[in-house]
C-alpha cells in the first residue's frame, strides 16, 4: 500500500519543529562546552532559570524552621511554668521531696546519713547545685523544668532526624511536648534518667565506633545516677544491640572491645 502523503501544512510544521530541536540541541552543546562564555541574552536567561539553588539555601531554611520550633517550645514551656510576666507557679507532686532534700544538702546535711531515700542522689545533687548557684527560690525549680523540656525536645528531634525527613522530624518532639511532658510536669528522677537514656540511644544511632560507645556508656552511667533501674536496662539493651550488630556483620570493630568500653564507661 503506497504511503500517504502529508499535507503541506503538516510538512511545514514538522520542518519547523525539526529546525527548532536542532537549534536548541546545538545551543545546549555550546553551553555545555563553554559554560563561562556569554552566548547571548536567551542562553543567559535559560542558564539563570535552570541554575540549581545553592545548598546553603535549603540548610538555612531548615535551620530557620528548627529555630522557630525551638522558640515555640520555649514559649510554651514558659507559659506552663510561669505566670506572665515572671511569677513562677507552685511546684506540685513528688518533685517537692527532691526540692526539700536539695535544700537540706545546701544547709549541710548529707544524703543517706542525715536522711534516706530509695533512689540515687543524682536529682538531689542537681537541684542542690542550682540552689547554691542561684539561691533557694521558686523560679529556679521552674527554670529547670524549661531547660529539661527543651533538652528532651532536642534529643527526640535528633533521633527523629535519623528516621524521618523534612519538617516531619519536628513532629515527634511536638507530640511529646504537648501530650506527654505537658501532662507530667513533675521534675523527678524519672525525667532526668530518661533524658540520659535517650541521649545514649541517639549517640549510637549515628554509628558504632569506640568513641560513640564511650559516650553512650557514660550516658548510661549518668542515667543510673538518677534512676538505677532505667540506667541498667538501657545498658543491657545497648549490649544486646552491639551483639546483634556483630551477628549481622554490620560493623567491623571488635565486639569484645566495644562491650568492654561500654561496661567501663557505665560504671
Amino acid at each position: 500500500m503506497p504511503a500517504r502523503n502529508s499535507s503541506p501544512g503538516q510538512g511545514h510544521l514538522i520542518a519547523s519543529f525539526t529546525a527548532a530541536v536542532t537549534v536548541w540541541g546545538s545551543r545546549e552543546r555550546r553551553l555545555s562546552l563553554f559554560p563561562n562564555v556569554d552566548h547571548g541574552i536567551i542562553p543567559t536567561m535559560a542558564s539563570l532559570m535552570t541554575e540549581p539553588k545553592p545548598p546553603h539555601t535549603a540548610e538555612r531554611c531548615s535551620r530557620s524552621i528548627f529555630v522557630l520550633s525551638f522558640a515555640g517550645a520555649l514559649v510554651f514551656l514558659y507559659l506552663r511554668t510561669f505566670l506572665l510576666p515572671a511569677t513562677p507557679f507552685v511546684g506540685i507532686g513528688d518533685q517537692i521531696l527532691f526540692f526539700s532534700r536539695a535544700a537540706r544538702i545546701v544547709h549541710g546535711q548529707v544524703p543517706y546519713r542525715d536522711f534516706f531515700e530509695l533512689v540515687p542522689p543524682g536529682t538531689d545533687l542537681l537541684y542542690a547545685a542550682a540552689f547554691r548557684l542561684f539561691g533557694i527560690h521558686a523560679w529556679v525549680t521552674q527554670a529547670w523544668g524549661i531547660a529539661l523540656g527543651l533538652a528532651l525536645c532536642c534529643v527526640v528531634t535528633r533521633i527523629a532526624s535519623r528516621i524521618l525527613r523534612g519538617p516531619l522530624i519536628l513532629l515527634p518532639a511536638l507530640l511529646f511536648l504537648v501530650f506527654d511532658f505537658n501532662s507530667a510536669l513533675d521534675l523527678t528522677h524519672h525525667w532526668y534518667s530518661t533524658l540520659a537514656a535517650l541521649a545514649a540511644v541517639s549517640v549510637l544511632m549515628g554509628g558504632v565506633s569506640l568513641q560513640r560507645i564511650f559516650a553512650a556508656g557514660s550516658l548510661c552511667g549518668l542515667a543510673t545516677l538518677f534512676t538505677q533501674t532505667q540506667g541498667t536496662l538501657v545498658f543491657l539493651a545497648l549490649v544486646v544491640y552491639l551483639l546483634w550488630l556483630k551477628r549481622s556483620d554490620v560493623q567491623d570493630s571488635s565486639t569484645l572491645t566495644q562491650l568492654a568500653t561500654l561496661v567501663y564507661r557505665s560504671h
